[in-house]
């Protein structure tokens, strides 16, 4: 058994010896080409491992501080990290699974939803746009701007379609006046010159946009703990969209919206993990 070198990236390596550290024995390498020594460890250069990495995440992302994430590791893991580095890990590895999600494309049907959220950032009000698809809950684009604008409108819908591959051939938003021109632009065509409803009043049978306003719900639970943003709101939304897409089962289909769009992964953030960090 071998190990890749993390220096020169040889396999002409051998065992060397173990190291101990507060969350247990780390195994060393030599490389017999560039003759130095490393650790085996999927996460190099960081105090941590992959375990405790995931762990932050989950933990962020389901309401718990960064201080708080801080105590767990010391409580479980005898880790002693400061709260700074608990958010540098979160900023750092949710860029890289983030960007390795971003590689698939779900099968998604043509039916979306949008609708945007009001936001807290440093105590002014701003905006998340949401897109969902219909069939398989998969939340296709989630972007933060400070203006609700049809500008950030057809923003919003150009990474939903990169993201799908495709346009949507209807899209359910509300009354907003922001979508109309937006829908327009970016979806009708000369077969599909109307692709846009619009769901205005609790009376109107003909569509609804309960689907995305059950996901906003849940954004909001994560929200309300946090009590507004400082700056991160973007990097967020794009962290809290891979975590529905990918790691919570949705009620409703009992599977992940990403394994409903087709896509082969498990629901795991140390499998997401180490493929984002291995590609």
């Amino acid at each position: 058994m071998t190990q890749i070198c993390q220096i020169c990236n040889s396999n002409n390596t051998r065992k060397d010896s173990q190291r101990k550290t507060s969350i247990g024995l780390k195994q060393r390498w030599y490389c017999k080409d560039c003759k130095k020594r490393f650790t085996e460890n999927a996460l190099p250069n960081i105090k941590g491992n992959e375990d405790t990495v995931i762990l932050a995440i989950d933990l962020y992302l389901k309401g718990v501080s960064y201080r708080g994430i801080q105590d767990s590791m010391k409580q479980f893991y005898g880790l002693d990290i400061s709260h700074i580095t608990v958010m540098n890990w979160i900023n750092r590895f949710m860029k890289e699974i983030n960007r390795y999600v971003k590689s698939m494309t779900p099968e998604v049907g043509d039916y979306w939803h949008a609708d945007e959220q009001f936001i807290k950032v440093k105590g002014k009000i701003q905006y998340i746009w949401n897109v969902l698809d219909a069939r398989t809950r998969f939340l296709l684009a989630s972007n933060a701007t400070p203006k609700r604008t049809t500008k950030a409108a057809r923003e919003t819908f150009q990474l939903a379609k990169t993201i799908a591959n495709k346009k949507a051939k209807t899209v359910v938003t509300d009354g907003s006046f922001s979508y109309e021109k937006a829908v327009r632009k970016e979806f009708a065509t000369y077969k599909n010159p109307k692709p846009h409803k619009r769901y205005v009043s609790l009376r109107n049978k003909e569509c609804s946009n309960n689907k995305l306003e059950r996901f906003h719900g849940t954004f909001r639970q994560r929200d309300k703990v946090m009590k507004g943003f400082k700056g991160n709101q973007k990097q967020f939304a794009e962290n809290f969209q891979t975590y529905y897409n990918f790691i919570k089962p949705h009620m409703s289909i009992d599977l992940t919206p990403a394994q409903k769009a087709g896509i082969k992964q498990k629901p795991e953030w140390k499998d997401l993990l180490l493929k984002a960090v291995q590609k």
